[in-house]
């Protein structure tokens, strides 16, 4: 079984991975919308891979973020009260910001 700093490793690893190809994909697909209409974009978003794509951005992110900000708490805060605040604030912020993205773009699919 790996240990807990090669199963940090690979999770670190794999949400880059996601991450640049779905960030590529949608810098050129919102740089390609430039120009439309509210009604045009609601309706791009709206269609469901352009949606599962926006997901996914949202739920990797978040993911990278809260790893790597974690490194940089174990690495910087020595306090134990101090770290194990950290944690739990960048935890709850990487939540919020997953949780606040994926309902956006249910919401707009759904309206849309």
């Amino acid at each position: 079984m790996a240990s807990s700093a090669t199963k940090h490793f690979i999770r670190q690893r794999f949400t880059a991975l996601i991450q640049v190809p779905l960030t590529i994909f949608l810098v050129f697909s919102v740089i390609a919308q430039a120009g439309s209409t509210r009604e045009e974009m609601l309706t791009w978003v709206s269609q469901w891979w352009v949606a599962a794509a926006l997901v996914a951005w949202f739920l990797a992110v978040p993911l990278h973020m809260s790893i790597g900000f974690g490194d940089i708490i174990d690495d910087y805060l020595h306090g134990k009260g101090t770290r194990s605040l950290s944690h739990t604030l960048n935890s709850l912020y990487a939540l919020f910001i997953g949780v606040a993205g994926v309902f956006a773009v249910i919401a707009i699919t759904l309206i849309a």
